[in-house]
């Protein structure tokens, strides 16, 4: 693969490929090898399966609420969540969302996004 050529189609008869079995490990992204998932009816764990970002375990935390003390609750909750986490952001959300993840959730944290519009 690193050579150009074009090569691997994973299929599983078990689930969604990358996603928490042993071809997790697959190290298509320490390589810069990029990963296209074929989506399915599952938005979520196909872009999870081609994040390079744990899967063994995750949680899926959706929309925040809107604002207000309960947004802050839930945002601090994930802060201190290690596992994997998955957010849904509106587009003319996002930058205004990063920032309050960064200054909530530090810098060592890695964010990983999908934006679509």
């Amino acid at each position: 693969m690193k050579q150009g050529e074009v090569v691997v189609l994973l299929i599983s008869d078990a689930g969604t490929p990358g996603i928490g079995g042993p071809d997790a490990e697959l190290l298509c992204m320490d390589e810069n090898i990029p990963v296209t998932p074929i989506p399915g009816p599952c938005g979520v764990v196909s872009a999870l399966s081609a994040s390079g970002l744990a899967t063994n375990e995750y949680t899926f935390v959706g929309f925040l609420p809107r604002h207000g003390p309960s947004r802050k609750e839930r945002l601090m909750a994930s802060a201190n969540e290690a596992r994997t986490q998955i957010f849904y952001v509106l587009p003319h959300k996002f930058s205004q969302s990063l920032k309050e993840f960064s200054s909530l959730f530090g810098v060592s944290r890695y964010i990983w996004h999908i934006l679509i519009v």
